[in-house]
């Protein structure tokens, strides 16, 4: 898992310099923020849930505080980033999660994973059905050559 997890934070240190190349100005200042703010929030997540996991026995109950903080960061920086960059479709992702989180928590340590599971992945899965047919429509027909 750890090893998963580095592959997967040089991954997108690499593609996120590569996509910043070029950008000059308040563009650079804004990504390099916003990166910046997933930087710190899921380290601030990480000491947070030492902090958790020390001061609460409850094991269900620690994984829902854990978790509900994780999707809070997620959700306000999904709707930072689509208001920060006028995407639309981020800032709804960003409040379905918090919509989500909202209700998990108010369904308890019994249901909140369930609750997760249904309607966090639902709009997970809208969103990137959404996304992708947007980005085909954006998308130029493709030329034949032959």
């Amino acid at each position: 898992m750890g090893a998963a997890l580095a592959a997967a934070t040089i991954a997108t240190v690499i593609l996120s310099v590569r996509g910043a190349r070029g950008l000059r100005g308040p563009t650079s200042f804004q990504a390099g923020m916003y990166g910046a703010s997933w930087a710190l929030g899921f380290l601030i997540m990480g000491i947070l849930s030492v902090l958790i996991g020390r001061a609460v026995d409850d094991f269900w109950v620690r994984g829902m505080l854990i978790n509900s903080v994780a999707v809070l960061i997620v959700g306000l920086l999904y709707v930072t980033g689509g208001t920060t960059f006028n995407d639309q479709r981020q800032c709804y992702l960003g409040l379905w999660l918090l919509v989500v989180t909202i209700t998990a928590l108010l369904s308890g340590p019994n249901h909140f994973l369930a609750v997760f599971l249904y309607l966090g992945s639902a709009g997970l899965l809208a969103g990137s059905v959404t996304e992708y047919l947007a980005t085909r429509r954006r998308r130029p027909a493709a030329v034949n050559h032959a």
